[in-house]
This record gives structure tokens, sequence and C-alpha cells, in this order.
């Protein structure tokens, strides 16, 4: 442009993502992984494992935020009430399914040895 010289690249950012010439992903990871370790360093009081000043259950409390647990079961429920009354009939036939019991053992697959 203009008679300006472009230098060469040797990485390209793309989207957010750096990427080599041959299309890898190190040089991002690396970086990615820098600035996680740089803020993971600067919050370690809060993020350490033996820190007196934020336990999960007082944000929990706190906040009124949901355990990962709970979150993920009242979503499971949500998407399947959805997909009970959903107009693909493979979805809504996903609904009626039932697991066997969590005592339920598969019985053993018998091996013969050929002699």
């Amino acid at each position: 442009m203009l008679d300006a010289i472009i230098p060469w690249q040797r990485n390209y950012k793309y989207f957010g993502v750096t990427l080599d010439k041959n299309l890898h992903f190190r040089d991002h990871i690396e970086r990615v992984r820098n600035t996680a370790l740089f803020y993971k360093g600067r919050l370690g009081a809060v993020l350490g494992r033996k820190s007196k000043l934020v336990r999960n259950s007082i944000l929990h409390r706190d906040l009124e935020l949901p355990t990962i647990s709970k979150y993920m079961k009242d979503a499971s429920k949500r998407f399947f009430d959805i997909a009970g009354s959903h107009p693909n009939a493979l979805l809504r036939a996903a609904v009626d399914y039932q697991p066997p019991h969590p005592t339920h053992r598969r019985p053993r697959e018998r091996t013969y040895r050929s002699t």
C-alpha cells in the first residue's frame, strides 16, 4: 500500500487466536497460559487453598448462586421439559428414556478359550 514495505510475520492473530504459518496454536496457548498464571498470581490470596478470605459456601449463600451440581440438574430438567414438546420425534423419544437403577449391574460376558 502506497509503496510501503510490509514486513513478514511469523504469527497471525485471527479472531483473537494466534496462529503460526502452519496453523498451530502453540504461541496462542503459551500467551493464554501466561496471562492465566499472571492473574492467578495476582489473586493468590483469594484463590489459595488455605485462604480464609472467601469460601465457596459463603459465595453461594451470599450471592444466592446454585452449586454446579444443582445448576446442572436444573439445566437438565429445563432441557427435558422443552424436549418433551419438541416437533422432532427422536428428541421426544429421548425424554422417555429410563436409566437402569444405580445398583443395577450388567452381567459379565463369558469368555471362551479355544482348545
